[in-house]
């Protein structure tokens, strides 16, 4: 709490000399009323009182008891603010982890649907491989007759590890983080609202 004390001062315009002509810098001289006012200057509640002052009938001195109930008043008031504020930091501290807390479970679900998409397209190119691969092994077509056995060994051994791969059921999709993975289907909706964030 900031308390000031301060004194009224009155101030008279001093006249112009009679020999100065045309514009002039005004002088003033001060006086001392010994008037004093105790002022407290934090912000506080609309009808507090923050100011004692001498007076026509009362002296500063006569009302200092007022003036120290003002005082536990006001400490009163700025402590209650100080929990308000507190409390109110805490909130927004709260919901801020909140908004990133749902930011990451929505961008975690949009990254998984992401995959999933991609390993059922690749699902799709590995069914189409394999049967090419059955074909060729089947000896439907004609091959070139540079294509020797050891050629086309070599091939099939090359194109099936190529299917393993792409394979969601073969490579590494289906691993023991999916398995442990809290899918969230309904951040279909928190999903908007985050998109302006993916960039």
């Amino acid at each position: 709490m900031h308390v000031r004390m301060t004194e009224k001062i009155n101030r008279f315009e001093i006249p112009p000399d009679r020999a100065t002509e045309g514009w002039h810098w005004k002088r003033y001289r001060h006086e001392a009323t010994g008037l004093l006012t105790l002022e407290i200057t934090d912000y506080l509640d609309r009808g507090t009182r923050r100011t004692w002052s001498d007076g026509k009938r009362k002296r500063l001195e006569d009302v200092l008891g007022q003036f120290m109930e003002g005082i536990t008043a006001a400490a009163q008031i700025i402590r209650r603010r100080r929990i308000e504020r507190t409390e109110w930091n805490r909130r927004c501290e709260e919901e801020r982890r909140q908004r990133e807390e749902l930011l990451r479970r929505v961008k975690a679900e949009k990254q998984r649907r992401e995959i999933l998409l991609e390993q059922v397209n690749c699902y799709q190119q590995v069914a189409k491989l394999r049967k090419v691969i059955a074909d060729f092994q089947g000896g439907s077509h004609n091959l070139p007759a540079f294509w020797t056995e050891e050629a086309r060994t070599r091939w099939i051994s090359w194109a099936q590890r190529v299917s393993d791969v792409l394979d969601p059921f073969c490579n590494s999709y289906f691993n023991e983080e999916l398995a442990n993975t809290h899918f969230e289907p309904e951040l279909d909706r928190q999903a908007d609202r985050f998109e302006f964030l993916s960039w």
